[in-house]
């Protein structure tokens, strides 16, 4: 029978052995001791002194250290586990024998006492089964612990700790407002790069130049460029990168419109000469939904949930067992372990890695791109050029399913060609993807990531 307060136990352990005829309450004297420890604090400890030997308290003493320990009180035996390292220990107070591992011998009547509110017993008996090297001071009545190692106690000093940097990392957080905000205005000069050279030869001479710069223009951001080459009657000279943008703040309509030399992107890869408009965010989202982890351990169990390395949030089970931790998902790989303490002193740890593509919508957002022009060859002459459009809407439908829906139309005698793209993450660690563009290209793939390092990726077309 697992109890959380052993010391609830102990006058029936007493009173079992009273009525059995072997009492041990003997005519003994009462003693304070001053028990200081780092991690327990100051303590006053009730103590017997007979015989000249201290008797200390088991329950009391394994309270303040953390200690966990269990009572069959049929067979009168007390025992535990000490999980660092993993050994089983138990006292038998029917045969006298102490067993710590593969390790037993057997004590006296003399190494123990037994009281209504506590079983005590002597600092070697406590050293020999525990390791716990208790030393009083007869002088001052003080009573000092060494062990090897790190107690209970000790750990649950340092998860604290640790608890506490990270509520006082959160009263520093502040949502900082901008002093100084950005004024738009119709010219504002920037930067300028270039780059000219001369190479000569045989008679011949080669002149090349690139000027690269930017500037705020119309309220808006505007870059670009020119290089040329000269030799002799030759003369060319190319657009290079020349375009308009303007951002709207707050509009989730539209946020970002461009003009001049585009990308596209899609079923086709092609430069532009035209315009685009989108309503995707100008900074790049760092966070997609909220993950739920969730489980279930023994009551009164610390939980501790760490992201990638570092301890992000801390609770306990109630009653039932159950914890639950919600947090925001950043794109990319994260990896979570929950460690878990339970109150007999086991460790538990469980691991996990999601990942997330940056083609992932959060649940409920919906976006789109659209472009249009003329196909682009650098030059200013636009007599020839195919006319060119492409535009998708993607969608958020869940917190795992992502879909996108487009259409391209190439110019001249091509028709619009249609595409769909779905993306899904199941269970954490696999996602699928699958790109359909009818009459072009049918591409699946499914690609899974563990939390050991593991990955392993399938794709078909």
């Amino acid at each position: 029978m697992l109890l959380n307060k052993p010391n609830i136990i102990l006058p029936a352990l007493i009173t079992v052995t009273a009525i059995s005829g072997t009492s041990y309450l003997l005519p003994d004297e009462d003693a304070v001791l001053f028990f200081n420890y780092c991690s327990t604090g100051c303590n006053y400890i009730r103590a017997i002194y007979s015989n000249d030997v201290f008797y200390l308290p088991l329950s009391e003493l394994f309270s303040l250290l953390c200690i966990y320990y269990e009572v069959d009180r049929s067979k009168m035996v007390i025992e535990g586990k000490w999980y660092d390292p993993d050994i089983d220990w138990k006292l038998d107070f029917n045969s006298h024998e102490a067993q710590t591992g593969k390790v037993s011998f057997l004590f006296s009547v003399d190494d123990y006492r037994l009281d209504m509110t506590d079983i005590y017993i002597s600092s070697n008996l406590f050293e020999r089964a525990f390791n716990l090297r208790f030393k009083i001071n007869l002088s001052t009545l003080n009573l000092s612990l060494e062990y090897d190692g790190e107690l209970p106690v000790d750990r649950q000093k340092e998860r604290k700790r640790r608890y506490l940097k990270i509520e006082a990392g959160e009263e520093k957080k502040d949502n900082f407002r901008l002093i100084y905000p950005h004024k738009r205005q119709l010219f504002k000069t920037g930067v300028l790069d270039y780059n000219v050279g001369v190479v000569t030869g045989s008679g011949s001479s080669l002149f090349n130049y690139l000027f690269k710069g930017g500037a705020e223009l119309l309220g808006g951001a505007f870059s670009g460029g020119v290089s040329g080459t000269h030799t002799g009657n030759l003369n060319s000279i190319k657009v290079v990168d020349a375009s308009w943008e303007y951002l709207f703040n707050d509009n989730p309509v539209i946020t970002t419109f461009r003009a001049g030399q585009l990308y596209s992107n899609g079923v086709f890869q092609r430069r532009i000469t035209g315009v685009a408009c989108s309503n995707e965010p100008v900074i790049p989202r760092r966070y997609c939904n909220y993950h739920l982890t969730e489980g279930t351990s023994s009551p009164g169990s610390d939980v501790e949930l760490y992201l990638n390395g570092r301890l992000y949030a801390y609770g306990s089970t109630g009653e039932n067992g159950y914890y639950r931790f919600e947090y925001p998902l950043s794109y990319g790989s994260v990896r979570s372990k929950v460690q878990i303490y339970k109150p007999d002193g086991e460790v538990v740890i469980r691991e996990s890695r999601i990942t997330t593509p940056e083609d992932f919508l959060p649940e409920g957002a919906i976006t789109y791109d659209i472009k249009g022009g003329f196909s682009d060859n650098g030059s200013f002459d636009f007599r020839g050029r195919n006319f060119f459009y492409q535009g998708y809407v993607a969608g958020g439908f869940t917190k795992n399913i992502t879909v996108r829906a487009g259409a391209a139309y190439p110019g001249g005698e091509a028709g619009i060609q249609y595409y769909t793209t779905a993306l899904a993450r199941i269970r954490e660690s696999y996602l699928v993807k699958i790109f359909v563009a009818p009459g072009v290209i049918y591409k699946t793939g499914a690609e899974a990531y563990y939390h050991k390092g593991h990955s392993w990726q399938i794709t078909y077309s």
